[in-house]
């Protein structure tokens, strides 16, 4: 298990095979054993040593290979083996984040324009294309972008992450939520399949979510018309925060996240309680 620093595909890129589930660059995962005599012996190398010890906590992939000054593609091939190896796992308690500092929010968007405005009020927009198969010998590329931010007062760093514009590709929905605190959906009137599969993702999955209904520019407030369409036409379930909002705005946008933070919150609480 030893880290090359030769790999064919480029940092934010990565390739969909048949019957195989890679791993995303915004797959949050965690070591199981870093430390102690197995790992020295089975894992020698002092690279793929950092990579193991860089995920002590839950920890993206791209935040990961931030971390160790390495290649996404690197990274995630070497975090595949050591996952294969047992070494690892991809963690799948996106809520336990809030204790740790650092929690996973999937940014569903009906384009890329108003993902990556959202994205950039608040951060680097980082692009990243997924090729996936659409027929035996036939692919489609796939666009996103992803970046981090903190909530100053919440003591939060929060990685974001683009959703799939490939709607009926339900595996690659299924990757983009796990691990996922919860989920920020731009819905459009234009676009309200986009929406539909984001809400019916988040019902699948029980993820804690928050809808803008508006996400036009000095938007603060949503208008009786934009909740009486998510309402009605999404038919969004009743607790869920519907919202307006600025996605060029900083402080538009990191409201929205504080919100579905809250949001989160108060459902684990009452899950608990």
């Amino acid at each position: 298990m030893v880290l090359s620093p030769d790999f064919p595909l480029d940092a934010t890129e990565m390739t969909w095979r048949w019957g195989a589930r890679p791993l995303l660059a915004h797959a949050v995962v965690v070591a199981t054993h870093a430390d102690g005599p197995a790992a020295e012996v089975a894992v020698p190398d002092p690279c793929t040593r950092a990579i193991l010890k860089g995920a002590v906590a839950p920890v993206t992939v791209a935040e990961l290979a931030a971390r160790v000054g390495a290649p996404v593609s690197a990274v995630r091939c070497v975090v595949q083996r050591l996952i294969s190896a047992g070494f690892m796992r991809v963690d799948s308690h996106g809520d336990e984040g809030i204790a740790s500092g650092t929690v996973k929010v999937v940014v569903a968007a009906a384009t890329l324009e108003t993902e990556r405005s959202f994205i950039a009020a608040v951060g680097e927009p980082i692009p990243m294309r997924v090729r996936i198969p659409v027929a035996p010998r036939e692919t489609a590329t796939i666009e996103s972008f992803f970046g981090r931010t903190i909530i100053r007062g919440e003591g939060l760093s929060i990685f974001m992450a683009g959703s799939p514009k490939h709607w009926n590709f339900r595996p690659l929905w299924d990757d983009e939520i796990r691990g996922a605190l919860g989920m920020v959906i731009l819905a459009d009137p234009r676009f309200p399949d986009a929406a539909e599969v984001a809400l019916a993702s988040c019902h699948q999955h029980g993820l804690p979510h928050v809808l803008v209904a508006e996400h036009g520019p000095g938007l603060r407030v949503v208008t009786s018309a934009a909740r009486h369409w998510a309402r009605y036409a999404l038919q969004i379930t009743p607790g869920t925060p519907v919202l307006a909002c600025d996605v060029r705005d900083h402080d538009s946008v990191t409201g929205v996240l504080r919100a579905l933070v809250g949001h989160a919150r108060t459902l684990t609480s009452e899950a608990t309680s």
